[in-house]
This record gives C-alpha cells, sequence and structure tokens, in this order.
C-alpha cells in the first residue's frame, strides 16, 4: 500500500502509494513525481528541470549554479525521435540527434558519428587518432583506414585489420582466425580453425627487446589433445580435451574434465609431477627430491618411495 525508502536505489528518500500508481524521490535539493512509473514523470529543483509522458514525449534539463548546461535531452515518440546535449555531465561533451532508425548524428570533440538505416549505414571520424571508418552495409563491408591504422572487411569471406603492433586475419568467420601482437615484452600469435584447432604462442623479449628464448605455448586440438607449456618449466596435458572453449580458471574443467578424462600430466614451475589415466583409476607423484608415489583406485593398490623408505598400500588403509 504504501512505503518510504532512505538512501537505496540512488535517491535519498522514496515514497511510494500504491507503486507503481504513485511514486515521489527526493536526491539533494532535486524532487521528482511518478505517475503509473515509468510513464508519467516530472521534476523540479537542484538545477534539474523536466518532464515525460512516455512514450509520446519528455524532456529533461540540468543546469549548474554557473549557469551552463550539464545536459539537455529531449524524446519524441521514443525511441523514434532522440535529441540530447550532454556538456559538463560527460567526460567527451557531445551533441546528437537521431531519427530511429533513419538517421542520426553525433558531433563531440573526440568523434563525429553518421548513421542511415542504423546499423546498416555508418561513417565516422575520431578526431583524437585521425582515423576514419565507413560501413556500407554492416556487417558485410567496414572499411577503415587512419595513421597507422587500416581495416577492410569483407564479411563473412575474409577481414583484415592492422593497428599499431596488432593485426588480424579472419576468413569464413567465425571459422578462421589469425591474431599477432606486438608489445615490448613479449610477441603474441593466435590462430582459430573452429571448432577443431586453437593455439597460442608467446614469446618474451629482454630490455632491448630482443628475443629471450622463453616462450608460452598453448595447444588445443578439438576433441582430442590440450597441451600447455610455460616459461617457468611447467606443463599440463589432457586427453581428451571435450571443453571447445578457453577455461582460463579451470571452472568447467575441475568439474566437469573428470568424468571423461583418460590421460593428464601436470609438471610445475618447481618440478612436481602428476600422472592420472582412466578416469582416475591410476594416479601417480614425483618430486624433484626423489619421492614417489602411485596408487590404483585411490589407494586399493599403492606404493611410495622416498629418501625415509619404501612402503607399499593395500585396501586404502593397510601400510607396511
Amino acid at each position: 500500500f504504501g512505503g518510504t525508502l532512505k538512501g537505496l536505489l540512488g535517491k535519498d528518500e522514496a515514497v511510494g502509494v500504491l507503486f507503481p500508481l504513485y511514486g515521489w524521490a527526493r536526491n539533494g535539493e532535486n524532487e521528482s513525481h511518478h505517475l503509473l512509473w515509468p510513464l508519467i514523470s516530472w521534476s523540479s529543483g537542484g538545477g534539474t528541470e523536466g518532464f515525460r509522458f512516455l512514450p509520446f514525449f519528455s524532456h529533461f534539463t540540468k543546469t549548474r549554479p554557473d549557469g551552463e548546461v550539464a545536459f539537455n535531452r529531449t524524446s519524441i515518440l521514443w525511441p523514434f525521435f532522440n535529441y540530447a546535449e550532454e556538456a559538463t555531465n560527460s567526460r567527451n561533451p557531445y551533441h546528437s540527434i537521431f531519427l530511429f532508425p533513419f538517421w542520426g548524428k553525433t558531433r563531440s570533440g573526440w568523434m563525429d558519428d553518421n548513421t542511415i538505416l542504423w546499423p546498416l549505414f555508418r561513417w565516422s571520424h575520431d578526431k583524437r587518432t585521425d582515423y576514419h571508418e565507413y560501413r556500407a552495409p554492416f556487417p558485410f563491408f567496414i572499411y577503415g583506414s587512419g595513421p597507422d591504422h587500416l581495416r577492410v572487411d569483407f564479411w563473412p569471406f575474409y577481414g583484415y585489420r592492422q593497428r599499431g603492433g596488432y593485426t588480424r586475419h579472419f576468413w569464413l568467420w567465425p571459422i578462421g582466425r589469425y591474431e599477432h601482437q606486438t608489445t615490448e615484452e613479449y610477441e603474441d600469435t593466435r590462430v582459430w580453425l573452429l571448432p577443431l584447432l586453437w593455439t597460442h604462442d608467446r614469446t618474451y623479449k629482454d630490455a632491448e627487446g630482443k628475443p629471450t628464448g622463453e616462450k608460452d605455448v598453448k595447444r588445443h586440438i578439438w576433441p582430442l589433445v590440450r597441451w600447455e607449456s610455460k616459461r617457468d618449466g611447467s606443463a599440463d596435458v589432457r586427453f581428451p580435451a571435450l571443453l571447445w572453449f578457453s577455461d582460463p580458471q579451470w571452472n568447467f574443467e575441475t568439474i566437469l574434465a573428470p568424468l571423461w578424462r583418460l590421460f593428464r600430466y601436470q609438471r610445475d614451475s618447481e618440478g612436481y609431477e602428476e600422472l592420472t589415466l582412466l578416469l582416475g583409476l591410476y594416479h601417480s607423484q614425483s618430486s624433484p627430491k626423489g619421492e614417489q608415489r602411485w596408487d590404483i583406485l585411490g589407494g586399493l593398490v599403492g606404493r611410495s618411495t622416498s629418501p625415509a623408505g619404501d612402503k607399499t598400500r593395500l585396501f586404502w588403509f593397510l601400510e607396511f
């Protein structure tokens, strides 16, 4: 029937009576009233004035104490006609007008943007980088050019993009993709032939930009095998590899992969090694200190070797 909220939903105070039939909210000096929220609303105070009767008309403005306009927004038959002027309310002050979906334009200190029959035809100019881009029609043809930046896409057949130290090719999207990136610290090369092949090579550089010989390698031949090796000496090999996507946090690998894994070999950077076979039927461990251990069915039969002596396990708890 009614209630009051304070300090919630971005408002200092809000009151509802048979909400959404009627609502009132205050944020600083600004107060707003709502009927049949969000259809009808009017607000005033704190430099903000406005009225909304969706979808027919809305108009809101905000003026700073020094008289500068922070924003000025108008819509008619939303979303078909929209006008916005953002000044001190944005890091990139701009003004835009949009007659959806037929025509629209945006002008700002950073970017000029134009569109016809959104999203099919668009041309834009990034003033910060002097990059021009044309889409006619999107996504089938995209051409962009600028200093050290070139893009030509004939989707889905072939596409090329080069920007700084980054290069990208695709063919028969999303089947084939190649990426190469050069930074001060490393060079990356990635290749996708979905869903069968995915590779990632990272070669590290020294302070002078020369290869150090250290390398990270990832290979995934779906659904057969996946292996990884890192410059710290660690490695991981899995068979089969039924997950066709990257799982950097190993969430799916940890929960699901044991249900089908027939082989896994792991080595960490300190030289500790693990081998798991046949859904965990056989498991072995070894350390660089000469310690070794193997188990069948988690300890039904097992044996461990260490400098302190050798031990044999039977039926999980018998050890001699």
